[in-house]
C-alpha cells in the first residue's frame, strides 16, 4: 500500500470511528437516557416509542460502521496482530490456570 491509500484508509475509518462514537452518545444520552431513567419505565416506553425506533436504527448503522471499520483495519495490522495473538492466547492460558 502507497502512502496516499493508507492516508485515504485512515480518514475513512476515523470518520467512521467519530460516527461511532456520535451515535453511541446520542443514543444513549438524547433518545433513550429520559425512558431510561424514568421512574415509571412502561409509561415513558409507550410515550417515546419514535426515540426508540430511532435509537435503534441508529444503533444498527453504528454497529454496521464497526464492523466496516475493522475491515478496513484488517489489511494494516494483520501483520502486527497475528504474531502477538500466541503470546496473548499463551499469557491468557497461563493467567486462567493460576
Amino acid at each position: 500500500m502507497n502512502m496516499n491509500s493508507n492516508k485515504k484508509t485512515g480518514r475513512i475509518a476515523g470518520a467512521l470511528l467519530l460516527f461511532i462514537f456520535i451515535s453511541g452518545v446520542t443514543t444513549f444520552q438524547f433518545l433513550q437516557g429520559t425512558i431510561l431513567s424514568s421512574k415509571d419505565f412502561v409509561i415513558a416506553t409507550s410515550e417515546n416509542e419514535n426515540q426508540l425506533i430511532l435509537s435503534t436504527i441508529l444503533g444498527l448503522f453504528s454497529g454496521v460502521a464497526s464492523i466496516i471499520v475493522a475491515v478496513i483495519f484488517l489489511p494494516i495490522f494483520k501483520n502486527i496482530i497475528l504474531p502477538s495473538l500466541f503470546y496473548m492466547s499463551l499469557f491468557v492460558c497461563l493467567t486462567w490456570w493460576r
